[in-house]
């Protein structure tokens, strides 16, 4: 053929050699030998091989979740279906059973309620943008550190060890068996940094004011006291004074003897000075004759003197009030 383009409706030939060929119809040959070829004809082999294993995967897929539609629906509902998100994305999550993860690392995960069965492990527990609330509703008592602490229904909070506070303590009432105070005790209608540092215990009034008062050494100070007794027991400083008495002392109570055929009697005592009173009461007879305190001595003592002697001893007691 001379013509480098023959249009040939059908063409036999056992050996054709072309540079170039087309064919707008179809080509049907027992046998085609080409480069090209063998290598698609590789790849087809392979792909067979792949797609044996695929159809076997999507088989057992498919035996599992019933059809190809409903793994790949993202609307799907069903709790059996391990690829359908939408049960995910609402108020209340859960993870299909089938879906078993051991660990879930995320950056941030959003959810309105989430159930843990075992134990919430986290560094911290903090809220989004409102109130942090534990047991909101107060359905169960809440432990802490195993049962150090405890919060209870009732609204009992129970503290099993002891209760450090850096800052203040209010409270409409306080029931207590025992309390030690280190520092001081302020009561009333005042600011605590205003207490005086040597006021062990101060009251104040609902002005603001001062109004009793006990300070390191042991001194009270009292706008009024009002009581229908008064007992004071002082057995360890309440000594005995006669005419030979010669030690010291800071008894506030005690009783002495007048000797007979004397009018006067010294008794020792630091505690006298000018705004001391001195109450004397006899206990024996007097024979008509008063006791009375003749001079006072600041820081020494006082002086008990009668009138006329009387010929037999005469026992009293006395008392120190200061008055200031």
């Amino acid at each position: 053929l001379v013509s480098p383009v023959a249009d040939i409706e059908t063409l036999n030939a056992s050996n054709l050699t072309a540079k170039q060929a087309t064919v707008s119809g179809t080509l049907y040959a027992d046998n085609i030998q080409s480069t090209t070829v063998d290598s698609l004809s590789n790849k087809l082999s392979v792909l067979g091989d792949q797609y044996s294993t695929a159809s076997a995967i999507l088989a057992d897929l498919q035996a599992k979740y019933n059809s190809y539609d409903s793994l790949l629906n993202p609307t799907a509902s069903s709790s059996s279906n391990l690829l359908a998100y939408d049960p995910l994305l609402t108020p209340t999550a859960s993870v299909p059973a089938d879906l078993v993860l051991n660990s879930l690392q995320v950056a941030t995960l959003n959810s309105k309620d989430i159930l843990v069965g075992g134990t919430l492990l986290a560094n911290s527990l903090n809220s989004n943008n409102s109130d942090l609330y534990i047991q909101p509703d107060m359905s169960k008592p809440v432990h802490i550190l195993g049962d150090l602490m405890a919060l209870l229904p009732s609204g009992k909070v129970v503290i099993n060890g002891d209760l450090l506070l850096k800052g203040t303590l209010y409270a409409d009432a306080v029931d207590t068996k025992t309390a030690t105070i280190s520092g001081q005790l302020a009561i009333g209608n005042t600011d605590t940094a205003s207490v005086s540092a040597n006021k062990l215990i101060a009251l104040y009034g609902n002005s603001g004011d001062l109004v009793s008062s006990v300070d390191a050494s042991g001194s009270a100070n009292f706008q009024q006291v009002a009581t229908n007794e008064l007992v004071i027991a002082a057995s360890s400083d309440q000594t005995d004074a006669s005419a030979s008495a010669s030690t010291n002392s800071n008894a506030s109570i005690g009783s002495a003897i007048m000797p007979a055929n004397q009018s006067e009697l010294f008794i020792p005592n630091n505690r006298i000075d000018g705004y001391t009173l001195v109450y004397l009461t006899p206990v024996s007879d007097t024979q008509n004759q008063v006791l009375y305190v003749k001079s006072k001595e600041d820081g020494k003592g006082f002086t008990v003197s009668v009138n006329t002697p009387v010929p037999q001893d005469i026992r009293f007691n006395y008392w120190l009030v200061k008055t200031k």
